[in-house]
């Protein structure tokens, strides 16, 4: 009788569980993550920060730095690299996150960066989901979870492998017009089309 891959994926969860919880039980761990509370608590701003804390200029000096630094490295970033696709997206992320929650410091003229980093950040998360599940497959392989759940594996695998090479060549594509623009003389080319 076959495995379902459900089944073989929920008893490796259970597992993986277990040995978390028994390291989080362990009198070590407890001191580690009582040392990094205490280190957060006693977090040190540089003497100017904390005495007239960062001006408006200075952020959205920042975050127009960060801000070019997220389109130029969309535009240029090698999409087959996994370590490079990942590094961005996090980039992507902690601008996303300064745009929507930092929006009346950064004022109107910088708020479609928000739903740029959005776009950004969903194309870049698919194909990041996407590598980490065929990963995720290939360490339950070596394992042995899958034992008896290859048919729904192979499967999987497959679909994904099709995902990431769907995406790549969407973000060719999309690429493709971005550059267009730069040539036409754009300044300013957003993440995504």
């Amino acid at each position: 009788d076959n495995l379902t891959m459900l089944a073989a994926c929920q008893q490796a969860r259970d597992n993986e569980r277990a040995r978390l919880i028994a390291y989080l039980r362990r009198r070590d761990t407890q001191r580690k993550v009582s040392e990094a509370l205490h280190g957060m608590r006693n977090l040190k701003w540089r003497s100017g920060a904390q005495s007239t804390g960062l001006g408006q200029r200075e952020f959205r000096a920042e975050f127009d730095q960060l801000l070019s630094s997220c389109r130029k490295g969309y535009l240029s970033c090698d999409f087959s690299d996994d370590e490079s696709t990942h590094t961005l997206r996090k980039r992507i992320m902690r601008l996303r996150y300064v745009a929507e929650n930092f929006h009346p410091l950064l004022g109107d003229d910088r708020a479609q960066a928000a739903a740029e980093a959005k776009h950004a950040q969903t194309r870049l998360g698919d194909l990041c989901d996407a590598r980490v599940n065929l990963h995720l497959v290939q360490t339950f392989d070596e394992r042995g979870d899958f034992a008896g759940a290859e048919l729904d594996r192979d499967a999987f695998v497959q679909a994904e492998k099709d995902r990431i090479n769907r995406i790549l060549g969407e973000l060719d594509a999309e690429r493709g017009v971005l550059a267009a623009k730069v040539r036409e003389g754009s300044k300013e080319v957003p993440m995504g089309v």
